[in-house]
């Protein structure tokens, strides 16, 4: 049976955010990361590939926000 999960990490550039994601991210789970720039990050997406989704991090920006949800939407049609 497959526990994989599909969930949204804000805040995934750096310290407890990113240590989320990699951590979500070696259990099998599918991740969409908002955070900042980050080589990190960047590396995690290239050993990973299509487990994790990259999203804008300015969530505060209502624009940005709905961009993110609705990539969410379009990669995996629901978050758990």
């Amino acid at each position: 049976m497959n526990n994989a999960r599909s969930i949204w990490v804000t805040g995934a550039g750096n310290g407890l955010g990113l240590a989320l994601v990699e951590e979500l991210l070696a259990e099998g789970h599918r991740v969409a990361a908002s955070g900042k720039d980050s080589e990190a990050l960047d590396a995690l997406a290239a050993r990973y590939g299509s487990q994790l989704l990259r999203l804008p991090w300015q969530l505060h920006e209502e624009q940005q926000a709905a961009q993110a949800s609705q990539q969410i939407c379009h990669a995996w049609c629901s978050l758990d």
